[in-house]
């Protein structure tokens, strides 16, 4: 379990001082920074502990090692409690919460975009099929007028050639011979 500089000075018996300059040097491998807050894994205290019983070559009375069972044991039981209380909720469980709702925040997005997207498709493909109508009407007319032209330059044709004269009957029978072609 991991404590933070206040509590950790208190079981061990130094000042928060002592603490932060042995961060560091002894206490190194048992930090970690929760949020801002740095915390040390109550197992360092026996760094401290043994520093404390080699130096003094004393021993702790019962009473006092009684006492710090019970505190360390109310603490653990009080902890638990907290971490399974539905109403607290850690700093694991708030963060997970906040990734959840961005999750379905996106995911509401990407439900709209796709819609959009559809919607989009769909004027696209209505104006696809609309030019294809356009063109085929404008194909069928250019067609029509083609043939317009056509027949018309047909008549021009037919105004602008050179007519024959009618010939009366007489003139048709007699169509060889001339003035001057005797029998």
């Amino acid at each position: 379990m991991y404590l933070t500089v206040a509590e950790f000075s208190k079981r061990a018996g130094i000042n928060k001082k002592k603490v932060y300059d042995d961060w560091e040097k002894k206490l190194k491998e048992y930090t970690k920074t929760e949020n801002g807050t740095k915390m040390i894994d109550e197992e360092a205290i026996k760094i401290y502990r043994s520093a404390e019983e080699a130096s003094a070559q004393t021993v702790k009375p019962q009473e006092d090692i009684a006492n710090s069972a019970q505190e360390a044991h109310k603490e653990t039981q009080t902890n638990t409690s907290k971490s399974k209380s539905p109403e607290k909720k850690t700093d694991n469980d708030i963060l997970i919460e906040e990734l959840r709702q961005i999750i379905r925040d996106k995911e509401a997005e990407i439900k709209e975009l796709k819609e959009q997207a559809e919607a989009t498709q769909k004027r696209i493909d209505d104006k696809d099929a609309q030019i294809r109508e356009e063109t085929k009407r404008f194909t069928d007319t250019i067609q029509a007028q083609i043939m317009l032209i056509g027949q018309q330059n047909e008549r021009i044709k037919l105004l602008e050639a050179p007519q024959e004269k009618k010939q009366g009957f007489f003139k048709r029978l007699f169509k060889g011979k001339e003035k001057g072609d005797s029998l």
